[in-house]
């Protein structure tokens, strides 16, 4: 990609366009499992850096496609066939976007969005990092049951000698922590 993107600049293009067709992870391939880890370090790794628009092909997945709703969810934009342009949050009401050693999960983890939580919680102990950070910073709320799934996967992840770090929670996660002092006491959270 970045030869390609190279050569188009050396021809005075303003970068290059990609399609990928995307239904691969909807198929038990090996790895498709990994779908989060492959969306998160392609935007940090490579469109991040790079004059790279790309245009992922899915099919719409329905609420209990985990995978295809992670892959659709970890997009910044994306576009339905009626051709609007929405948020990920239509998609996967959680969104879930890179950073740095992890996720960044935007919007609220509550009853409404158990199922999107849930899909990303058990997508985390795929990524490659030792220690996965989620950054909460865009989380405006999480009840008792968020940090019950954080803890399982913090716990999750302990087991396999890995750490999960929980960044800039919501004030009702802190509160909620205090209240469960043993769930809470699994979960590193940074404020």
């Amino acid at each position: 990609m970045r030869a390609t993107c190279q050569e188009a600049l050396a021809q005075d293009y303003p970068g290059i366009r990609i399609v990928g067709e995307m239904d691969w992870c909807t198929r038990a391939l090996p790895g498709a499992q990994r779908i989060l880890d492959y969306e998160l370090r392609l935007d940090a790794e490579v469109f991040a850096s790079l004059p790279l628009t790309g245009l992922c092909l899915f099919q719409y997945p329905s609420p209990s496609d985990t995978l295809p709703a992670l892959a659709v969810g970890a997009h910044l934009q994306h576009l339905t066939t009626a051709g609007d342009i929405g948020q990920p949050a239509s998609v996967l009401p959680l969104a879930v976007t890179p950073a740095p050693g992890g996720a960044r999960l935007h919007g609220h983890a509550d009853f409404d969005t158990r199922a999107s939580l849930c899909a990303v919680l058990d997508a985390l102990p795929s990524l490659r990092e030792h220690t996965v950070h989620l950054d909460l910073s865009g989380t405006d709320f999480a009840d008792a049951d968020a940090l019950a799934r954080l803890s399982a996967t913090a716990t999750t992840l302990h087991l396999l000698g890995r750490g999960l770090v929980v960044h800039n929670p919501p004030p009702s996660q802190l509160r909620i922590a205090q209240l469960f002092p043993h769930e809470g006491s699994v979960l590193e959270m940074t404020a």
